[in-house]
Formats: C-alpha cells, sequence, structure tokens
C-alpha cells in the first residue's frame, strides 16, 4: 500500500511539471510576439524657417539642427528645404534667401514672407531670426530693419533671435545691450535668443549642446502658442488691419481739411499784428482790454 501510494504521488507530479513546462513554452512565443507589435513612437513634428541676411549662417544652422550637412554654405539665391528626424523630434527646415538689397520695397519682402509659409503648409512653428555677430554695425541695422518691416507684429510670438558667432571679447547679453535695434528686435521676441557657433561641427559634442539647448527653446515657443503656427491668414489679417486704419486716417484727414476753421486768422492778419505791436507798444494792452471788455459783456 505504501509503496502505491508513493507511485501515486511521484505520477502526480511528474504530471505538474509536464503542464508548467508547456505554459512556458506556449507563453514565451507570445511575449516575443508582443514585443514586435509594440506601436513605434510618434516624433513631435516641428517646422522651422530660418531669416536673415545673406552669408548669415542659415545654411550652416540649418545643418546644425538636423545634424547633418543636407544644405550648401553660401549665397542661398533659392529656397531649399530638407526633413530629418533628429534629437527626437521629426523636423522640417526651410532656407530661405537673404536679404540682399536693402532697398527692396516693403511689399516684395512680405510677399517673400508669405512664399515661406506657404512652402511648409500650413505654416512654420518657429521662425529663426539670424544674425551674425561679425557683421558690421550698420549692416546688422539695416537687416533687422527690414525684418521688422516686413513681419507682422503677430509674427514675433513665434520668432527668436539666434546668432551664428558669439561675440569675441563680451558676453552676448552686454552685446545686445549695446546695440538698441537689436536690444528691441530681442524684446519683440519675447527675451528670446541664443547662440550656436559655427565654428563646431554639426555633430561634434560642443554643437550638439547647443542645438538641445535651442530644442528647448523651440519646445517653448511652440508649447505657448499652443502648437499653433504662423500662417498667411496672419498676415493677410495685419494687412486688412493696416488698410482700415490707414483709410480711417484718410478720411480724418479729409474731413478736417474740408471744415471751415473757426477763430483763425490768416498768416497776413497775424504779420499786421506783430506789425502793429512793434510799431505801437500800447497796441498790446489796448487789445487785451479790448478783449476783457468783450468777455465781460
Amino acid at each position: 500500500y505504501h509503496f502505491q501510494e508513493e507511485q501515486r504521488l511521484k505520477n502526480s507530479r511528474l504530471q505538474e511539471d509536464k503542464k508548467k513546462k508547456s505554459k512556458l513554452s506556449r507563453s514565451a512565443p507570445q511575449e516575443q510576439q508582443a514585443e514586435r507589435v509594440q506601436p513605434k513612437r510618434v516624433l513631435r513634428a516641428y517646422r522651422i524657417v530660418l531669416l536673415g541676411e545673406t552669408g548669415a549662417g542659415k545654411s550652416t544652422l540649418g545643418n546644425s539642427i538636423l545634424g547633418e550637412e543636407v544644405f550648401k554654405p553660401g549665397r542661398t539665391t533659392d529656397y531649399q528645404i530638407q526633413s530629418k528626424s533628429a534629437h527626437e523630434r521629426r523636423i522640417t527646415v526651410l532656407d530661405t534667401p537673404g536679404f540682399a538689397h536693402f532697398d527692396q520695397p516693403e511689399a516684395e519682402l512680405k510677399d517673400e514672407i508669405a512664399r515661406c509659409t506657404a512652402k511648409c503648409t500650413p505654416g512654420p512653428h518657429v521662425l529663426l531670426i539670424v544674425l551674425n555677430v561679425e557683421e558690421s554695425s550698420k549692416q546688422q541695422s539695416a537687416a533687422i530693419d527690414k525684418i521688422c518691416q516686413c513681419l507682422p507684429e503677430e509674427a514675433f510670438k513665434y520668432a527668436a533671435v539666434v546668432f551664428t558667432h558669439g561675440p569675441n571679447r563680451m558676453t552676448i547679453e552686454k552685446y545686445i545691450n549695446e546695440n538698441q535695434r537689436l536690444k528691441d528686435l530681442v524684446m519683440k521676441c519675447g527675451g528670446r535668443y541664443h547662440v550656436v557657433d559655427c565654428k563646431y561641427s554639426p555633430r561634434g559634442d560642443e554643437n550638439d549642446s547647443q542645438v538641445s539647448q535651442l530644442m528647448s527653446m523651440i519646445d517653448k515657443i511652440v508649447v505657448e502658442n499652443k502648437g499653433g503656427c504662423f500662417t498667411n491668414e496672419i498676415i493677410q489679417a495685419d494687412q486688412r488691419d493696416k488698410n482700415n486704419t490707414k483709410s480711417t486716417k484718410q478720411r480724418d484727414e479729409e474731413k478736417y481739411k474740408s471744415e471751415p476753421q473757426k477763430n483763425s486768422i490768416s498768416m497776413e492778419e497775424e504779420e499786421a499784428v506783430e506789425h502793429e505791436k512793434e510799431a505801437n507798444p500800447e497796441f498790446d494792452t489796448e487789445t487785451n482790454e479790448a478783449s476783457n471788455m468783450s468777455d465781460r459783456r
């Protein structure tokens, strides 16, 4: 009896071991399959437009952002657009022709901005105004003036200033404070500015650190604008407001000119009165007394 009982317990344990092994063999392929079908991570998509003077370093900055030399540095004469997954984001960068001629009419510059937004529909999340501290102050000021002319006020909510070279003998903060036009531009951009020194390789550690900080600033701009972008509708709305203001001003001027000017005298009469004062010192006193009597009546 004892032998039979031991044999039964032994068989029962063997059956339990077989069941466990069977379960393990079935679950392993299922776990592997689950790993394979995990959903891919969705990257944040950013559209970035580079604006600035010819030779400011826009193409080099674009290469630094994408971590690869996809733009050819030099005098960019046409729009270039490149997209790449970098810095855990899907980034599209639009490199634009520089403001080669400062005497371009304001309307033409605004048309260029409209073309920029059309080339990265529905519009860029961020506008990076690219400046080079090695430029002369006169040249830089002219570029800033043109940028401020062609961008509506609403555009600066999406903008930041990026310097492609740092100043040699002072901090970037001091450099900004010593240039009033530049200081005003940075204030328009909500105080946002950054340095990405183009002397470093797009794949170097120093460059990676500077670009990472730039991307963090871009993240903040996108969050502040609730993921929205700068569109042609914003440009058109700004133009309508300006046209309405201009029309109102013209109507006021025409109305003022058409109304008779009361209590006014001609230049000839003013000259005659002044001449009489010089010739007769008592004239002014008599005139005042007559005026007072008239008031009392």
